[in-house]
């Protein structure tokens, strides 16, 4: 039996995700799905700014690829819990734009108003 003998690999941290991954020694597949439980991880520490899914696993893969973490770090951590999907209801229409419909409503019943009258007057003073 024969070990393979893991070679220090110097990385840059400033090279490009595509370049790094690439450059990677690693079971790229088995890293893949832990950069989606790391990005979790990422999104927890970084809480004050929002990204992007595909900015957190992007962020994620760097980090591993870096050796920020490990592998094995991220296997050791508990199960990611279960995120409840929201279903996003449209907000109500703003009660400023109620208004001026409202407003807009008015101002054309008053208009037509207005002609549909004379029409009816001319019609009644006809004798029709």
């Amino acid at each position: 039996m024969t070990k393979k003998k893991e070679e220090a690999v110097v990385v840059n941290p400033n090279a490009p995700l595509s370049q790094l991954m690439l450059d990677c020694g690693k079971d790229k597949y088995r890293m893949i799905s832990l950069a989606t439980r790391w990005a979790i991880e990422v999104q927890k520490r970084d809480q004050q700014v929002s990204h992007a899914p595909d900015e957190l696993v992007s962020m994620a893969i760097k980090e591993i690829l870096t050796g920020e973490v490990t592998l094995e770090e991220i296997e050791k951590l508990p199960p990611a819990p279960k995120l409840e999907r929201r279903i996003e209801i449209p907000a109500a229409i703003p009660e400023d734009l109620v208004k001026r419909i409202a407003e807009e409503d008015a101002r054309l019943e008053k208009s037509a108003s207005g002609k549909g009258g004379d029409e009816a007057s001319t019609k009644e003073d006809a004798g029709e």
